[in-house]
């Protein structure tokens, strides 16, 4: 039996496997990107829009109501957990808004020739979303706050047509 002394297992050439460089690779270009969005800049003034990304302001739209609705599902879980039920629909259609949300976002920035045919599905997806959120703003502003996300992508999809 090998003796525990607590130490670090040396790093080795032989010891670092692809799949741990490709996640230290996958994370790094990830870190990048999230801080290189100037919507998520701390002050948005000090970032410029550059002047050939014609999506980006629906790109920023897509990834705040993503970012919204992250916030609304914590409160949903934080509802859960005392034995409240009454957010269950929201939670479900919130939780499928996210990731749309954040592919739409992929897709504007990328200027994908598909981004017409998944704005129909967004549209659908954040209509739901708001629809159920609305029934639940009186009592949560986080809920207001994700359908009027909602509302704002909507809005941007439906003058992309």
């Amino acid at each position: 039996m090998a003796e525990d002394t607590n130490e670090p297992t040396p790093v080795t050439a032989a010891s670092v496997t692809r799949r741990a460089l490709l996640a230290a690779g996958s994370t790094l270009v990830a870190t990048a990107a999230v801080t290189s969005l100037p919507g998520l800049a701390t002050n948005a003034d000090a970032v410029a829009e550059p002047a050939d990304a014609p999506n980006a302001a629906l790109v920023r739209t897509a990834l705040e109501c993503a970012g919204t609705g992250e916030l609304c599902l914590h409160h949903c879980f934080t509802e859960f957990a005392k034995g409240q039920t009454m957010l269950a629909q929201c939670a479900a259609r919130v939780g499928e808004m996210v990731p749309v949300c954040r592919t739409l976002a992929s897709l504007a920035a990328l200027e994908s020739t598909h981004l017409k045919a998944y704005a129909k599905i967004c549209i659908d997806v954040c209509q739901a979303c708001e629809d159920e959120c609305r029934k639940h703003a009186a009592h949560a502003v986080i809920c207001g706050q994700c359908a009027d996300a909602c509302a704002r992508v909507i809005t941007a999809l439906k003058a992309l047509a």
